[in-house]
């Protein structure tokens, strides 16, 4: 890793040459020899310490870029993996209209919950602008809690699929299949199920599909 090839020269040309340049100096000054070996006996505790220090650092700096290259990862392959608790409606579900105070409850949305509850997956049929994907969004917010998996509209096969990792934080998934009429064809949905569900300890799949 360049961060430890960085820590290995800060301490062979900087941080050796300084303790044993200040050794010298005190024997040239007259100091003790007994004196010397003491001070070589506290360099030797303050080196490691330093290189301690410098390796605990490191490792929190590699952990933060692996997660960050992580997320890049999981962002290309995916597009949206978000906790529930901060989706937007337009945003997320491109839900232009949406008014959070205004929504008319159908009897399908009580299904849905309930579908949903009881840990089944739920495909939402209908004509287009019916409302498919509002209902989908109502249900999913209520899952607090848990994160939504959303993929984009691109090709998502079996090679890109296997490289998928989730957050650590993602325990609870909701898989969202907005419009499943435009993954077939791109994504092999089966593959990608299969794989969240080894990601995840709980997975929901929601899908809308017009007629």
């Amino acid at each position: 890793m360049v961060f430890l090839k960085v820590i290995k020269v800060v301490f062979l040309s900087v941080i050796l040459p300084l303790l044993i340049g200040i050794t010298l100096a005190l024997l040239l000054f007259g100091i003790r020899l007994e004196f010397c070996f003491l001070l070589i006996y506290i360099y030797k505790w303050i080196i490691l310490i330093i290189m301690v220090g410098l390796l605990a650092l490191s490792i929190l700096v590699g952990s933060r870029v692996a997660e960050a290259e992580k997320e890049k990862t999981l962002k290309e392959i995916i597009g949206l993996c978000k906790p529930v608790d901060e989706l937007k409606a337009l945003e997320d579900f491109r839900l232009a209209k949406y008014r959070e105070d205004v929504y008319i409850r159908r009897e399908s949305d009580d299904e849905i919950k309930n579908l949903l509850e009881h840990q089944h997956y739920v495909l939402i049929k209908g004509k287009p602008k019916i409302g498919k994907t509002r209902a989908a969004f109502e249900a999913i917010k209520g899952f607090k809690g848990w994160y939504l998996v959303k993929p984009a509209y691109r090709e998502l096969r079996f090679d890109k699929i296997q490289k998928i990792e989730l957050p650590s934080k993602c325990r609870k998934a909701i898989l969202f299949l907005d419009d499943l009429n435009e993954y077939i064809g791109k994504c092999d949905v089966d593959d990608l199920i299969h794989k969240l569900k080894e990601e995840t300890q709980e997975l929901l799949v929601v899908a809308t599909c017009r007629i």
